[in-house]
């Protein structure tokens, strides 16, 4: 075995050659406590999943993806932007709705808990399920693990790849894993890089190997259907720059997206800070390899955004895949702070920097999160030092999970509840008739629809894609082999709605057209909103145009308008 591998071998033999674990910690060192962690998982995960409460559009794209590739399988498959082996892994389950595949979704996350325990366990943790806690109780875990999102998945892949190749020592198989996740999100690169420098470097070259497979055989498949040999590169799986005109790219003042990284950790895990307290001597090998690629990865999808390189938004779910690293680093600092140790003058000076930030970023209006979260890792040193290690175990991990519902808000993934209710009860008083045309930029409207079973007809239901969408599907596409023609006829079933690229003017639709918009700070850039208007019989006007539900009509003069938005809905106020 490599020498990394036999290093963490060795820490765990000497852990089970100590003394047994007595009182509270006993339940730490337990797989009962891991099974138990990952049956609340999926219990709390299964009641969201049936009450939908997790719907977001990018955790429906990885239903819709697997959809789009069983109706188009071989455009589908050489096709990057489906996070093609990843739709094959839920090709199967597509056809049974949603709600089917978020339930497989979520039992696919809850993996993550054990694979999270037994990778502890080997690289010598006697408390395996600390680790396994920090995944459990991660409110980005949960909500993308029912929501659907990708970034469940290549977290999930990450730890297996890694419990086939260091606790099983199927370096081949492990590779294979590893190297495949790169075609699900290529976010990972810089964890895999750093994986794969520590295995060079322990000599193992068979996994490097495994890590090439699938993506030279992907690329080497696609040849012949893209007439193309260097395909991979042309049609890559997303845009290096956003579309032209795309505001989604803030450019605000550093510390506003300083503070927004705050809470975007603050969603993956609020046990984070304990990284502050850690002796990074203290890590094994393997460990140091996975600290080096979580810094990398933290900086690229924290720092590009930043600054406006590449093609990134700022949303918290992007650091799912930093979530496997961060818990083991955790579990190895909950090992040395055992034994009373932690990074001596560097933890204080990193908790006194960080302390300092959260003072000048607080107002009285809003205190932020830094100061009590500086305020609990100081004690939870403290603690550890007077050698009340079970008190400050207990402490942290209560407030981890005690923090999850404020974690949660932090998401940004949370459906705005108001705009789906206001659009369900006028859906159901004065809904379009079944023959009706539906065009809607709501993306997760027609999911929401067809869960209340309010949409018998989905086939009318269009989704009006905007510019910035529209045009990175025409810069990825094929057109060449048709690729483009092929993808959106699978589209028109396995989508937001039927796809709508040209037909943006309200006379392209007939009369009594439902149109349903949200103005998410992108539809003025893909119609002209003040024309809609003025051929829009408006019904509903909500949040200063948040939510606008009308009906087309072609006499201008008859038109509304619009209504004064009220200042508070009587059904719970503006969405």
């Amino acid at each position: 075995m490599a020498a990394t591998t036999a290093t963490a071998t060795d820490n765990a033999e000497a852990d089970g050659r100590a003394a047994p674990l007595t009182g509270p910690l006993a339940w730490l060192g337990d797989w009962r406590t891991v099974w138990v962690l990952t049956f609340a998982f999926v219990a709390v995960g299964f009641e969201a999943a049936i009450n939908c409460r997790y719907v977001h559009d990018e955790g429906l794209l990885t239903w819709h993806f697997a959809g789009i590739l069983g109706r188009a399988p071989i455009a589908g498959f050489f096709f990057q932007k489906l996070r093609p082996v990843l739709a094959l892994v839920y090709a199967p389950v597509a056809p049974l709705g949603f709600m089917a595949f978020s339930i497989v979704h979520l039992l696919v996350g809850a993996t993550a808990i054990p694979l999270t325990a037994a990778l502890s366990r080997h690289f010598g943790h006697r408390l395996f399920a600390v680790p396994a806690l920090v995944v459990a109780s991660s409110p980005l875990m949960l909500v993308t693990a029912v929501a659907g999102h990708s970034n469940c998945d290549v977290a999930v892949g990450l730890l297996l790849g890694l419990y086939l190749l260091l606790v099983k020592g199927r370096s081949v198989l492990g590779g294979v894993v590893l190297g495949s996740l790169i075609l699900v999100r290529s976010e990972i690169a810089p964890i895999l890089l750093a994986i794969a420098v520590e295995r060079l470097w322990a000599r193992d070259i068979r996994v490097l190997w495994g890590m090439a497979v699938v993506p030279l055989a992907y690329a080497l498949a696609g040849v012949p259907y893209h007439h193309d040999l260097l395909w991979i590169f042309h049609y890559p799986p997303t845009l290096m720059e956003p579309a032209p005109d795309t505001h989604w790219l803030e450019r605000g003042a550093l510390v506003e997206k300083l503070e927004g990284t705050v809470l975007a950790i603050a969603s993956l895990s609020p046990a984070t800070g304990l990284l502050l307290l850690l002796r990074p001597r203290a890590l094994v090998r393997d460990e140091r390899g996975l600290a080096v690629g979580l810094l990398l990865f933290l900086l690229m999808i924290r720092g590009f955004p930043l600054v406006g390189l590449f093609n990134f938004d700022t949303s918290p779910r992007y650091m799912l895949a930093g979530l496997p690293a961060l818990a083991l680093i955790i579990g190895r600092q909950s090992e040395d702070a055992r034994e009373g140790r932690d990074g001596g003058w560097v933890s204080l000076l990193a908790l006194v920097a960080v302390a300092a930030f959260g003072f000048f970023t607080a107002s009285a209006d809003d205190p932020g999160v830094l100061l009590p979260a500086v305020a609990l890792w100081a004690a939870v040193m403290g603690l550890a030092r007077l050698r009340r290690n079970n008190l400050a175990l207990a402490l942290w991990m209560l407030v981890t999970v005690a923090s999850w519902p404020l974690g949660r808000v932090h998401t940004r993934l949370l459906p705005r509840r108001a705009t789906l209710d206001e659009l369900e009860r006028w859906w159901v008083e004065r809904g379009p008739d079944s023959d009706t045309e539906v065009l809607s930029n709501v993306k997760i409207a027609k999911a929401w629809l067809e869960y209340r079973d309010l949409l018998p007809h989905p086939e009318h239901f269009h989704a009006l894609l905007q510019h910035d969408t529209a045009y990175e599907l025409d810069a990825l596409f094929d057109h060449e082999v048709g690729q483009d023609q092929a993808l959106l006829e699978a589209m028109d079933e396995h989508f937001y709605g039927r796809p709508v690229l040209e037909e943006r003017d309200p006379l392209d639709w007939p009369e009594g057209t439902v149109v349903i918009f949200e103005n998410d700070g992108r539809l003025g850039d893909t119609i002209d909103v003040q024309r809609w208007r003025r051929h829009l019989k408006i019904e509903v006007e909500r949040g200063d145009g948040r939510l606008l539900i009308g009906r087309v009509i072609h006499d201008a003069d008859s038109g509304w308008a619009g209504i004064e938005p009220p200042a508070a809905s009587e059904e719970g106020g503006q969405p």
